[in-house]
């Protein structure tokens, strides 16, 4: 696979990766809006599969296609589109940081 391919990849994984993060992170913030105040058992039950859920999706966007890519004997490209992919999901990640720190929101 060409570079400019697994450049592709890497970068829709990672947008991929942050619009969930966008996604999850709003159900959280907005979790007592939606679904009241919640005192019983089942709370930190919903709370916990939600977080199971969440890592299991995001674990497929990151891994998915390099964990293929090496069962499938293409060990150097999945290594690169795994590198490529960290390094995309620490430019949104520092994007945010960068924005954080100067809206102040």
């Amino acid at each position: 696979m060409k570079t400019s391919k697994l450049l592709i990849w890497a970068a829709a994984d990672s947008l991929g990766a942050f619009l969930y993060v966008l996604g999850a992170s709003w159900v959280i913030s907005h979790g007592d809006e939606m679904f009241g105040t919640m005192k019983s058992f089942w709370a930190p039950v919903a709370f916990l599969l939600f977080f199971v859920f969440s890592a299991t999706v995001e674990g497929a966007l990151v891994l998915g296609w390099p964990a293929y890519l090496f069962l499938t004997d293409r060990k150097k490209e999945a290594i690169k589109l795994l590198v490529l992919t960290i390094v995309f999901l620490g430019v949104i990640t520092a994007g945010v940081f960068v924005f954080l720190l100067t809206t102040k929101v």
